[in-house]
């Protein structure tokens, strides 16, 4: 390696000259060479990249580089982020080789060009560059941000979303073509304790929320995002797996009176870090959302999405400034982890948050959620009504409290729509649609379009849902399940069943082959052989008239005799399980009994109604009286309001048909 050039330099360092990735590096001239491109570099960028070359192919984390370049214990993020942005483009610009960086998620940064001796002679000095498109000064761009985390804390962050919105420019923007999309991993958690890990978990879960909330922006769902919080899979992988272009990344350490939390926002393709901060705040709700907002608000800047001063005021929505409220709602999440559905220990810390602030909207929408949940699997009507007096209540108070959330607003319109209310319904989610397209929005929008017949819509709703949290299973095995309500069971079964089968024990896998088998139309002799699969699951009453049912199938008279005396004395002892009935009488063909029974279900809970639009009961669909029933509970009136659904049309002024 020859002698370094005796040229003065913008900042003294130890470090000799060297070549990376065919660029040559001298140090003390600040300069990355390259035939005839000479790139100067900031000092502190200089001295960044000597700090790795110390040791090519090490991962250094942030915290080391931080104090061998800045000295200083807390701040250094954002500095070390733009550093490292900038050093990547003067590689390039100097017609670097391949990387010369790599982000390693969760641990930092390690120099991946390859490092040799420089060459003989130093290049000539050459003119100061013309000024690029990069960041301003350090001490300019400290000057500015320094007064801007004060604001955030001290809640005027409608005056950051307007600086931030010219962050783009310091970093690398998406490709022209790309949709921005971005997958919050779960944040890792530092604190001292393990068991604060569900702090971290439910905090990343609440920036996925308000970054939801960002028009223009894909996020990918809870389900699946949580999955890749271990750092086993790299950005590549987890950029195809989600269908992201970025990801969100972090870590939280608090001790019980202060809380850090540093982000990342990076390339998922390249590993390309866009945008980086760290917080050291108290902790306290406030700060808590004002950091929230800010990392949201940035994320937005960084992908070139812009937002208006209304609009980034609504990020957060109504939350609440009660701590230990919060933390309640935090470990509620943390608990819902667990199950497919919520559960009672999810239930309990979601009662403890609006118990302590009775005005925190998005605990009351858990709520109401959980409430729709049981009237659902519960048979008597009663019951059945006062689980959904009680959600709606808690629902209209979620969406009082928070009306631009639009998860609230979709669990509101569940309700309407269990009051035979659809029109109102359909507007509710013509708002939750406008405010944000959740994974979850879109599936309860889906929900609704398959119970008003319009089957190809709630397919395509259930798709993009799935699209948003694609290995969340239980929600991807709605769409095969509208599809088998289409009629095209023989395609989409098989589909379902891989997605539900891992979620579920082998009693629930015994049912879905009766459920598939009866749907297929079988013949008697080969759907008498699935029956005992459906009696097993099954209280042992229920169970003897299945095989009753079974011995029968030969002789449909005899079978709908035993059908109707068995459902008028029992039918309270069904929940979900009246849509198997109801299919029992359209496979022995008699429409008139499936009428009955629907007609019983429709009076208790309008909610389980799909079934109703299934190849088997179209004799049903057929009869006067499906229309009546259609006209009674509102139906007609939204489809003459919106849209006739699939498998009916109108006829004159007054009248309809269905097939």
């Amino acid at each position: 390696m020859s002698e370094r050039p005796e040229t003065a330099a913008a900042e003294s360092t130890d470090c000799a000259a060297f070549t990376a990735g065919g660029v040559e590096v001298w140090p003390d001239r600040n300069l990355l060479a390259k035939g005839e491109a000479q790139i100067r570099l900031e000092p502190k960028v200089m001295a960044l990249l000597c700090a790795l070359a110390g040791a090519p192919g090490r991962v250094f984390s942030r915290e080391e580089l931080i104090e061998a370049v800045w000295g200083v214990e807390f701040g250094g993020d954002e500095s070390l982020s733009r550093a490292a942005s900038l050093l990547r483009k003067a590689f390039k610009d100097a017609g670097g080789e391949g990387e010369i960086l790599e982000t390693v998620p969760k641990r930092g940064y390690r120099l991946v060009a390859p490092v040799s001796g420089a060459a003989e002679t130093a290049p000539a000095d050459a003119p100061e560059p013309a000024p690029t498109a990069t960041a301003p000064d350090n001490a300019v761009l400290e000057k500015s941000i320094a007064p801007m985390r004060w604001l955030a804390i001290a809640g005027a962050l409608a005056a950051l979303a307007i600086v931030i919105a010219a962050v783009p420019r310091f970093f690398a923007p998406a490709p022209a073509d790309a949709e921005p999309s971005v997958a919050v991993i779960p944040f890792a958690n530092l604190s001292p304790d393990e068991d604060e890990a569900y702090f971290a978990l439910g905090l990343s879960d609440e920036i996925r929320a308000t970054l939801s909330r960002i028009p223009d922006l894909r996020v990918s769902g809870r389900i699946s995002s949580q999955n890749y919080g271990d750092g086993a899979a790299t950005l590549p992988e987890i950029s195809e797996a989600l269908d992201v272009n970025y990801v969100l990344d972090g870590t939280v350490r608090s001790n019980g009176e202060r809380v850090r939390i540093a982000a990342e926002l990076l390339e998922a393709r390249t590993g390309f870090e866009v945008w980086s901060h760290a917080y050291d705040h108290e902790l306290t709700a406030e700060n808590l959302f004002a950091i929230q907002s800010d990392i949201a608000r940035a994320v937005a800047g960084a992908l070139s999405i812009a937002l208006d001063v209304e609009r980034t005021d609504e990020l957060l929505g109504a939350r609440t400034d009660n701590m230990e409220a919060y933390t309640q709602f935090l470990r509620a999440q943390a608990a819902a982890r667990k199950t497919v559905v919520l559960g009672p220990e999810a239930l309990s810390y979601f009662r403890r948050a609006v118990a302590i602030d009775p005005g925190y909207g998005a605990a009351w929408a858990m709520l109401a959620l959980a409430k729709g949940g049981q009237s659902y699997q519960t048979g008597e009507t009663e019951e059945i009504q006062r689980l959904l007096k009680e959600g709606r209540a808690m629902a209209a108070r979620a969406v009082a409290i928070d009306p631009d959330d639009a998860d609230s607003r979709a669990v509101f319109a569940f309700y309407l729509w269990a009051d035979g209310e659809w029109v109102a319904a359909a507007e509710e989610f013509d708002r939750a649609l406008d405010l944000g397209r959740t994974s979850q929005t879109l599936l309860a929008y889906g929900h609704f379009l398959l119970r008003t017949g319009r089957l190809e819509e709630a397919v395509v709703a259930f798709r993009r849902g799935g699209e948003l949290d694609p290995l969340n299973s239980a929600e991807l095995s709605w769409e095969p399940y509208a599809r088998i309500v289409q009629g095209h069971t023989e395609e989409a079964a098989p589909r379902m069943w891989e997605l539900v089968g891992p979620l579920f024990d082998q009693s629930l896998l015994a049912y879905l082959e009766w459920f598939y088998a009866i749907d297929k139309n079988e013949p008697p002799a080969d759907l008498r052989e699935e029956f005992p699969k459906l009696a097993a699951i099954t209280p042992s009453e229920t169970a003897a008239f299945y095989l009753a049912i079974a011995e029968r199938l030969d002789d449909p008279p005899a079978a709908s005799a035993l059908l109707r005396e068995h459902y008028k004395a029992h039918f309270e002892a069904y929940n979900t399980a009246a849509e198997d009935l109801a299919l029992i009488a359209g496979y022995l063909g008699d429409a008139e009994l499936a009428l009955e029974i629907t007609e019983l279900e429709a009076a208790r809970n309008l909610t389980r109604l799909p079934y109703i639009w299934r190849p088997l009961l179209a004799d049903m669909r057929k009869l006067d009286g499906f229309k009546d029933l259609m006209r009674e509970i509102g139906l007609v009136e939204y489809w003459r309001a919106y849209e006739w659904p699939d498998r009916c049309r109108p006829i004159g002024a007054g009248d309809f048909e269905c097939s």
